[in-house]
Protein backbone atom coordinates (compact mmCIF):
# COMPACT_ATOMS: atom_id res chain seq x y z
CA UNK A 1 0.00 0.00 0.00
CA UNK A 2 2.92 2.34 0.69
CA UNK A 3 4.13 1.97 -2.89
CA UNK A 4 0.71 3.01 -4.13
CA UNK A 5 0.90 6.14 -2.01
CA UNK A 6 4.33 7.02 -3.39
CA UNK A 7 3.05 7.12 -6.97
CA UNK A 8 -0.26 8.71 -6.00
CA UNK A 9 1.82 11.60 -4.64
CA UNK A 10 3.86 11.83 -7.86
CA UNK A 11 0.98 11.70 -10.34
CA UNK A 12 -2.00 13.93 -10.91
CA UNK A 13 -4.53 11.13 -10.40
CA UNK A 14 -7.46 13.38 -11.31
CA UNK A 15 -5.96 13.86 -14.77
CA UNK A 16 -4.88 10.22 -15.24
CA UNK A 17 -7.06 7.40 -16.51
CA UNK A 18 -6.69 3.69 -17.24
CA UNK A 19 -5.10 3.40 -20.70
CA UNK A 20 -4.27 -0.24 -21.31
CA UNK A 21 -3.95 0.57 -25.01
CA UNK A 22 -0.72 2.50 -24.30
CA UNK A 23 1.27 -0.45 -22.90
CA UNK A 24 1.88 -3.90 -24.33
CA UNK A 25 1.07 -5.40 -20.91
CA UNK A 26 -2.40 -3.82 -20.97
CA UNK A 27 -1.83 -2.25 -17.53
CA UNK A 28 -1.28 1.49 -17.73
CA UNK A 29 -2.55 4.52 -15.84
CA UNK A 30 -1.72 7.60 -17.85
CA UNK A 31 -2.04 11.25 -18.48
CA UNK A 32 -0.80 10.93 -22.08
CA UNK A 33 2.08 13.19 -22.92
CA UNK A 34 2.89 13.80 -19.24
CA UNK A 35 2.91 10.70 -17.03
CA UNK A 36 2.52 6.94 -17.34
CA UNK A 37 2.46 4.23 -14.68
CA UNK A 38 2.83 0.76 -16.18
CA UNK A 39 2.65 -2.64 -14.48
CA UNK A 40 4.54 -5.65 -15.82
CA UNK A 41 3.30 -8.93 -14.35
CA UNK A 42 6.01 -11.21 -15.65
CA UNK A 43 9.60 -11.32 -16.80
CA UNK A 44 10.36 -9.44 -19.95
CA UNK A 45 9.93 -5.91 -21.11
CA UNK A 46 7.14 -3.60 -22.14
CA UNK A 47 6.40 -1.38 -25.11
CA UNK A 48 4.87 1.95 -24.14
CA UNK A 49 3.28 4.30 -26.66
CA UNK A 50 4.87 7.68 -25.94
CA UNK A 51 3.55 9.28 -29.15
CA UNK A 52 1.94 12.11 -27.15
CA UNK A 53 5.12 12.81 -25.19
CA UNK A 54 7.22 15.28 -27.14
CA UNK A 55 10.79 15.56 -25.90
CA UNK A 56 12.53 13.56 -23.21
CA UNK A 57 10.98 11.48 -20.45
CA UNK A 58 12.45 10.24 -17.17
CA UNK A 59 12.12 6.56 -16.25
CA UNK A 60 11.89 4.97 -12.82
CA UNK A 61 11.54 1.27 -12.00
CA UNK A 62 9.96 -0.15 -8.84
CA UNK A 63 10.42 -3.74 -7.75
CA UNK A 64 7.13 -4.39 -5.90
CA UNK A 65 8.55 -7.47 -4.16
CA UNK A 66 11.41 -5.60 -2.49
CA UNK A 67 10.44 -1.94 -2.69
CA UNK A 68 13.68 -1.15 -4.48
CA UNK A 69 13.51 1.84 -6.82
CA UNK A 70 15.95 2.13 -9.72
CA UNK A 71 16.62 5.12 -11.93
CA UNK A 72 15.86 4.08 -15.50
CA UNK A 73 17.53 7.07 -17.11
CA UNK A 74 15.89 9.00 -19.91
CA UNK A 75 14.25 8.21 -23.22
CA UNK A 76 12.77 10.17 -26.07
CA UNK A 77 9.02 10.44 -26.49
CA UNK A 78 7.19 10.76 -29.79
CA UNK A 79 6.88 7.05 -30.61
CA UNK A 80 6.47 3.60 -29.14
CA UNK A 81 9.46 2.63 -26.99
CA UNK A 82 10.54 -0.70 -25.50
CA UNK A 83 11.75 -0.81 -21.89
CA UNK A 84 13.37 -3.68 -19.99
CA UNK A 85 13.32 -3.71 -16.17
CA UNK A 86 16.71 -3.95 -14.43
CA UNK A 87 15.52 -6.93 -12.34
CA UNK A 88 13.48 -10.14 -12.79
CA UNK A 89 9.82 -10.65 -11.96
CA UNK A 90 6.99 -8.16 -11.52
CA UNK A 91 7.85 -4.51 -12.10
CA UNK A 92 6.32 -1.05 -12.17
CA UNK A 93 7.56 1.55 -14.64
CA UNK A 94 6.93 5.24 -13.98
CA UNK A 95 7.47 7.50 -16.99
CA UNK A 96 7.33 11.29 -16.61
CA UNK A 97 7.82 14.01 -19.20
CA UNK A 98 10.74 16.27 -18.38
CA UNK A 99 9.95 19.91 -17.87
CA UNK A 100 12.05 22.03 -20.24
CA UNK A 101 13.06 24.66 -17.68
CA UNK A 102 14.04 22.49 -14.75
CA UNK A 103 15.00 19.28 -16.59
CA UNK A 104 13.14 17.47 -13.84
CA UNK A 105 10.20 15.09 -14.15
CA UNK A 106 6.65 16.37 -14.09
CA UNK A 107 5.16 15.82 -10.66
CA UNK A 108 8.54 15.77 -8.87
CA UNK A 109 8.69 17.43 -5.51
Amino acid sequence: LGYTRTYADKMDLAAASPRGDLASTGYCLAEPGRQYLVYLDSEGGVTVDLSDAGGSVALEWLNPRTGTVADGGRAEGGAERFFQPPFEGDAVLYVAALTPAAEGPVGAD
